[in-house]
């Protein structure tokens, strides 16, 4: 088997910072495995924040009944196995060839940005609920929102249910 970088944390440490900032995040700030992380905490026996914990924190609602104290246990120390080097430089080179286009006038003016560039830095669009209630329901469907901003129509759908905004029938 390959030899592997681990990283060894404190039971106690780790559990604070994931009802602090969320697996996703802290198995990001070490560069794991979501998965392989989720799994270190459950076999040291840390509870794990659930969706509506974060759903409640996010919405400034009071968590403090939801939280799961920390467990006695006889572990002391959590070993995590890191994401490979080779699999960040694939990542990153991915990330080069999705980034937005700029197209090029004739003129040999500056370059002028494509509408996915203008929406927002590194492919990120902001709208308030009104503006993307309008901008939807001025579309003739969903797949024409869909092709400007370059999200997957099931995504829209998921961000309309969400915003519990009203979805256009087709035709």
């Amino acid at each position: 088997m390959k030899n592997r970088k681990t990283i060894k944390l404190d039971r106690k440490q780790l559990y604070d910072e994931i009802w602090t900032n969320s697996l996703h995040k802290t198995a990001l700030k070490y560069n794991a495995s979501e998965a392989k992380f989720k799994q270190a905490c459950i076999d040291a026996d840390i509870p794990l924040p659930t969706l509506s914990y974060w759903g409640n924190k996010g919405v400034g609602k009071d968590v403090s009944a939801d939280i799961v104290p920390l467990p006695e246990s006889d572990i002391e120390m959590v070993e995590i196995v890191l994401k490979s080097e080779q699999a960040r430089t694939v990542k990153k080179r991915s990330e080069k060839k999705r980034s937005p286009q700029v197209k090029r006038s004739n003129e040999g003016k500056q370059p002028q940005k494509t509408e996915k560039e203008k929406a927002g830095d590194k492919g990120i669009i902001i709208l308030s609920r009104l503006d993307f209630y309008e901008e939807l329901w001025s579309q003739r469907n969903m797949a024409e929102l869909s092709r400007k901003y370059d999200i997957p129509v099931s995504r829209l759908t998921v961000l309309c249910k969400a915003s519990n905004i009203p979805i256009p029938k087709g035709g």
